[in-house]
């Protein structure tokens, strides 16, 4: 057996040596210090959330555009649809990561308690949610509104009803606890079977393989997979290991290709959105796992130290962030609609909708600063 100590990432992996052929087995982490890598990944993720729910530039509705208005508008489409969606994605992989990451002699006691730590957030978080959807129907219409738009299982796994005034802005965000409170396990389980190694590679392939097809047959037959199923996500478990456990350098190798595979399968999914007319899947594309693992892989070479404070508390504080964030935006909209506040003001030519953007910004704002005033309460292990 022998150990090798990467200085980049303060990781130790460990070989068996199997005719003269040097295997790794195991990847530990030796540091108690945050990754600048992962927080990097983390503090770009959670942006990238706030920014497809709060859509701080939106153009108006009806007005005549300019062609460059047109191309401007185009591309800020592909912008929030090809591009933010990677969040979540980021956000599953680099989970993952870090459990594959602090496994040690007892993987069954860590993965126990990654569970009740998960489900515990996901928990408080489902109950928040619930408590909002019922204050806000009954101060908008005095009574308690039951939901009845989806079954229970479904309320279970989304984490809980959508929100009024912010149409499909607000479903529950904590579908995705969820679905890690459900891949951990999954992940524990595609572990075990490391002593295995034939048969642990190719578990990981056929995964991954069938994951894409999967995807792809959904995307071309025009079908989409709700946002919060579990099958948008498993493929990420042993792409997270793969990430995770790679010889050094040889994820360098692949990286040209995720973002070959990312921007071909974008323009599938542009040209299957506009000459077909398909509704596609959030997460359930092919372009989002490349893109996915494109960014995160791209990360993982940084070298360095991080000295940006602002990306340290993003992603220390980025599990608050993406609580809050659609809380605050639907306190600012009711607030903008009691006071009738309202912003018609545009550029003839370039009618971006001003409002929304000082929404956005009200919302954003609201956010860090609950968060920051939370950090010091109680409640500080559920938004960290």
């Amino acid at each position: 057996m022998v150990f090798f100590t990467c200085k980049k990432t303060s990781l130790s992996y460990i070989y068996l040596q199997d005719n003269n052929n040097f295997k790794r087995v195991a990847c530990v982490d030796n540091s108690g210090s945050r990754d600048f890598r992962l927080d990097i990944a983390k503090a770009s993720a959670i942006s990238l959330v706030v920014i497809w729910h709060m859509r701080p530039l939106y153009f108006l509705q009806g007005k005549k555009l300019t062609i460059y208005a047109e191309v401007f508008r185009f591309l800020l489409e592909q912008f929030y649809f090809q591009i933010s969606l990677l969040a979540v994605p980021m956000f599953v992989l680099v989970s993952l990561y870090l459990y594959f990451q602090k496994l040690n002699s007892q993987p069954l006691a860590y993965t126990l308690k990654r569970c009740r730590r998960i489900g515990a957030v996901f928990l408080f978080w489902s109950v928040v949610q619930i408590a909002f959807y019922f204050a806000v129907n009954f101060a908008n219409k005095g009574n308690l509104l039951f939901w009845n738009d989806y079954p229970l299982y479904q309320l279970l796994m989304m984490g809980g009803p959508s929100l009024p005034y912010i149409g499909d802005m607000g479903d529950s965000v904590f579908y995705y606890l969820f679905v890690l409170l459900i891949l951990v396990p999954f992940a524990y389980l595609f572990f075990t079977l490391k002593k295995f190694p034939k048969l642990f590679s190719s578990l990981g392939a056929i995964i991954v393989a069938v994951s894409l097809l999967y995807f792809e047959f959904t995307s071309l037959n025009g079908k989409t997979i709700p946002h919060w199923r579990i099958d948008n996500f498993i493929v990420y478990v042993p792409l997270s290991y793969f990430l995770l456990c790679a010889r050094p350098g040889k994820i360098n190798h692949y990286i040209p290709l995720y973002y070959m595979g990312y921007f071909v399968f974008s323009l599938q999914d542009v040209y299957l959105f506009f000459a077909k007319k398909y509704t596609l899947g959030l997460y359930s594309r092919v372009s989002i796992v490349f893109g996915a693992m494109a960014v995160l892989s791209s990360l993982l070479q940084l070298n360095g130290e991080n000295k940006a404070r602002a990306v340290s508390l993003l992603a220390k504080f980025s599990l608050g962030i993406y609580a809050l964030h659609i809380y605050c935006l639907l306190i600012t909209i009711v607030i903008s609609r009691y006071f009738k506040f309202n912003i018609p003001f545009y550029i003839t030519a370039f009618p971006l909708d001003f409002g929304q953007l000082i929404l956005a910004i009200c919302a954003i704002s609201l956010t860090l600063v609950t968060v920051y005033l939370l950090s010091f309460t109680f409640l500080k292990k559920f938004i960290s």
